[in-house]
């Protein structure tokens, strides 16, 4: 299946008082990331509300190798990775333009 990919900045209210990416910021990129990827294959938020349901991200599992910087430059990924009845899967990365993240 397609991915979708993006590339944005750490803003400073996504950073703590080092100037290090706040983890939890993470979920809101992650959210707004699957959303848009969901949209783009046709069942996002929109369109699933019309008929009365919507998907959540429920549980995350996040690794991270080194948290970006205010300012930094990103590349976020997301992919659809199947699913298992009521339950759809869905993978996410984040790099630097060196791929080090």
């Amino acid at each position: 299946m397609d991915s979708y990919s993006e590339t944005s900045y750490i803003k400073s209210y996504e950073t703590d008082h080092n100037g290090l990416f706040k983890p939890f910021s993470f979920l809101n990129h992650a959210q707004e990331l699957a959303n848009i990827h969901a949209q783009s294959l046709g069942f996002g938020y929109d369109k699933l509300l019309d008929s009365g349901v919507v998907w959540v991200l429920s549980r995350m599992h996040v690794k991270f190798h080194r948290l970006p910087l205010w300012k930094e430059q990103i590349i976020k990924k997301t992919w659809h990775k199947g699913s298992d009845r009521l339950f759809g899967f869905r993978d996410f990365s984040v790099h630097d333009s060196a791929a080090t993240l």
